[in-house]
């Protein structure tokens, strides 16, 4: 059950930004991206295990929009459990976490918070699919997601952004969603709404 991660502490009392990476990153990927956003919050990232022809994945797809969702729930279900220890039993992270992603990454960390509440009361979720809806009745009130999505994304269509947006709101969360541009590709104009939902900006 265990991970390959990351973790580079931040400032003294600040929070700890969970990140997720993209298929074919790795636990290094979303790290420049984190110290743009939030440069005092500390960092933890978790190498993908599912390997697609070399490229390292969160967890397995039949073809790029075709995910497999029996092994999207064990995969969140490991990693929910793998960071549930690791904050119930690592002193040194901070308690305040935030998570985020990008990509397969983005459908992490939306699962986790839908699915793991405990760890975190935000979730950064750049170009977010809607994979897989969980029980309807799951009250998520209290719970924050910002969804960056892109127009021109040909990897990730924009309808599925939508989809997970209305999904979320039926479920009492409260849902940031905003259409970037860029297509599939990060932009500094992530940053800033980033930036903007964690109310880092003046």
């Amino acid at each position: 059950m265990s991970y390959e991660t990351l973790y580079i502490p931040g400032k003294t009392g600040m929070p700890l930004l969970v990140m997720f990476h993209g298929t074919g990153g790795d636990e290094r990927q979303m790290l420049e991206l984190a110290k743009a956003i939030a440069p005092d919050f500390g960092y933890l990232s978790l190498r993908g295990k599912v390997d697609e022809n070399g490229a390292l994945r969160y967890f397995r797809r039949f073809s790029e929009r075709d995910l497999d969702l029996v092994d999207l729930a064990f995969r969140i279900e490991e990693i929910g459990d793998f960071l549930t220890e690791m904050k119930s039993t690592n002193l040194e992270l901070p308690g305040h976490w935030v998570l985020g992603g990008y990509s397969n990454g983005a459908n992490v960390a939306n699962m986790l918070l839908q699915t793991y509440p405990h760890l975190a009361e935000e979730a950064i979720c750049l170009r977010p699919m809607n994979p897989l809806q969980p029980d309807p009745a799951k009250d998520l009130s209290g719970k924050k997601f910002l969804l960056l999505g892109s127009n021109s994304d040909a990897v990730t269509p924009i309808e599925g952004f939508h989809s997970l947006k209305e999904w979320l709101r039926s479920c009492g969360a409260t849902v940031v969603a905003e259409e970037v541009p860029g297509g599939h590709g990060l932009t500094q104009a992530d940053v800033i709404a980033s930036q903007k939902f964690l109310n880092l900006t003046q």
